[in-house]
């Protein structure tokens, strides 16, 4: 009798399992393929509109813009990429389309694809008359001819198209770097560049066309074949769109000979109910369309955790295996087997699920452009300060001193903090929370934390000598340091939707700890080793190292401990006399 191996090896299909288990995640992702060929297409857009741009000096300088791009993109290399990124960006996109059960989902989502299916009407015919007409036809096709040709009858055609373009592949770039740490600062600045490159762009092709229309020796026209081929092949991308209208239109009929599935949504006794779906129908898009609410921070591009869902019944996990983009993003969140992506999970037969992510009226369509409301993974130095004895002082003191007093503390203490480049998370009571982050620039947000628990304490100290005779205590403070990785998003909620941005993560709570642990230690800063060696500190340079053991956590930490301003000035200033040296 044969084994049961050979057998598995022998069923439809197995040999290509396992070719796919050869190649990496990533290459067999098929969104980033198209995420990656998308920005060889924008590169080389952006590349053609800055040509343009050039029309509002002079054509001579259009030309020799139009050399450079040429040095870039008309080689054997250049070609390659940008036609094979091109066709394969047409396919994976088609393909995507058409595996989409309804249409529900965000505007600009909405925007990129109607976008998308209108530029192969301008596109294709362009191409042809250009790039065509040199390989079909032998014809050197420059800006003049073309100009000539499309100036002033095409000039709204090649308006559209350069908007067209611009705005899918401007949606494509949000789409991707909106998830990135820096994009919440740089928004506005991509925005203006964005905005700037594609009004230039028209106005250089509108002067470029006059200057060409309105020359003693108009150029050549181009020839009757290669216009016929332009026409043909916009007549083509007409029919192979009416082709596909017509399959979306079929759709529900063929759908409708597919066997049927129920899926049961329990997240609690209050709310349970079935959906029924079609087989082959993702669970985020039953979730649509039944009108239940399912977060989805990346619009089911497996780009997030945040549709994903508990299988409580009826999971097969042999036939309803997670594919390439979902497997990667599973085992990197770590997730048990019966958790998958609800963007990607077709279940094969009748299943009961469980939302893991609340959604409702806190993702509702106000949110959308906050990369924050699911979360941003993002390195930060936090620091915790806090007031010691405060409740004492507050207890004595009539409650309009107790606010102003605090207000002049925290008015001080944030203008340290923000001009050593940290930023205010919140003020909790008497207490302060700041992050300090710089991209990959981790050793220069630990110098900034430090330097900036040094002036808070200086500034402790000024304001008890000004207010020597009124205060009989004088005010203390315990600071907390710790870095690493951290959670950044929007928390809140209510009527009004009132949200705030904060961090959290384990990070945070250490923080948090380490100014707990200064207080126990009557010190006045307790900073996680760690910060100490990226700042440059030596740790033997005025504090004292202890291993502390933090509530709520699992494992010690290695702790340096300043009691006070004048330990961590000397340390400060030893770690700058010794980058002085190395760098002399």
């Amino acid at each position: 009798m044969k084994s049961a191996a050979i057998e598995g090896a022998r069923r439809p299909g197995a040999i290509g399992r396992a070719l796919r288990r050869k190649i990496p995640l990533r290459l067999r992702d098929p969104l980033r393929w198209r995420q990656g060929t998308g920005m060889v297409l924008f590169a080389y857009a952006t590349t053609h509109l800055l040509n343009h741009a050039l029309g509002n000096i002079s054509l001579d300088a259009m030309f020799f813009g139009a050399s450079v791009k040429r040095l870039i993109w008309d080689n054997l290399v250049g070609t390659a990429l940008l036609y094979g990124s091109l066709v394969l960006h047409v396919i994976l996109a088609l393909q995507t389309l058409a595996k989409r059960h309804n249409w529900r989902m965000p505007t600009t989502q909405a925007l990129q694809i109607a976008t998308g299916l209108t530029i192969p009407v301008l596109l294709f015919p362009h191409i042809v008359a250009t790039r065509g007409a040199e390989i079909l036809f032998s014809e050197r096709v420059g800006y003049s001819r073309l100009l000539a040709q499309i100036w002033p009858t095409g000039a709204v055609l090649q308006t559209l198209l350069l908007a067209f373009v611009w705005i899918h592949g401007c949606l494509g770039m949000r789409q991707w770097l909106q998830t990135k740490p820096f994009y919440q600062k740089a928004a506005p600045g991509f925005a203006a560049a964005a905005t700037a490159i594609l009004v230039f762009a028209f106005t250089g092709f509108v002067s470029s066309g006059r200057m060409v229309a309105g020359a003693a020796t108009p150029p050549d026209a181009l020839p009757e074949a290669v216009l016929a081929a332009a026409q043909v092949t916009r007549t083509g991308v007409y029919a192979a769109l009416a082709i596909l209208a017509s399959l979306y239109v079929l759709k529900p009929v063929l759908r409708r000979r597919r066997r049927r599935i129920v899926i049961l949504y329990d997240n609690g006794d209050a709310e349970r109910r079935a959906v029924v779906a079609r087989k082959g129908e993702s669970i985020l898009d039953a979730s649509r369309g039944a009108d239940i609410p399912h977060a989805s921070a990346c619009n089911g591009r497996a780009r997030c955790s945040t549709c994903r869902v508990l299988v409580l019944k009826g999971h097969d996990s042999e036939r309803d295996q997670p594919g390439a983009a979902e497997g990667a993003l599973l085992k990197k969140i770590k997730a048990p087997p019966n958790v998958r992506l609800a963007c990607q999970y077709k279940p094969s037969g009748n299943v009961t699920v469980r939302r893991l992510v609340g959604a409702g009226e806190i993702y509702d369509a106000s949110t959308l452009d906050d990369p924050y409301r699911f979360g941003v993974e993002r390195e930060v130095v936090a620091l915790f300060a806090d007031l010691r004895g405060f409740t004492g002082i507050s207890e004595r003191w009539l409650p309009y001193d107790v606010v102003h007093l605090l207000n002049a503390y925290f008015d001080r203490v944030t203008r340290r903090i923000e001009a050593n480049g940290g930023e205010i998370d919140k003020f909790m009571g008497d207490g302060v929370m700041a992050l300090f982050s710089r991209k990959r620039q981790m050793e220069r947000s630990a110098r900034q934390a430090l330097a900036a628990a040094l002036d808070i304490l200086k500034t402790v100290e000024a304001m008890n000598a000004e207010n020597t005779d009124e205060w009989e205590v004088p005010l203390r403070v315990a600071i907390g340091i710790h870095g690493g990785l951290a959670i950044l998003g929007q928390i809140g909620g209510g009527n009004h939707g009132q949200t705030s941005r904060t961090a959290l993560g384990r990070t945070i709570n250490a923080a948090s700890r380490l100014q707990d642990f200064a207080k126990t230690k009557e010190a006045a800063l307790a900073v996680s080793a760690d910060i100490v060696r990226l700042a440059g500190l030596a740790e033997d340079a005025g504090g004292e190292r202890v291993v502390a053991e933090l509530r709520g956590s699992t494992r010690a930490l290695d702790v340096v401990v300043f009691a006070d301003s004048a330990s961590l000035e000397r340390a400060l200033e030893s770690a700058g006399e010794k980058s002085l040296i190395t760098t002399g």
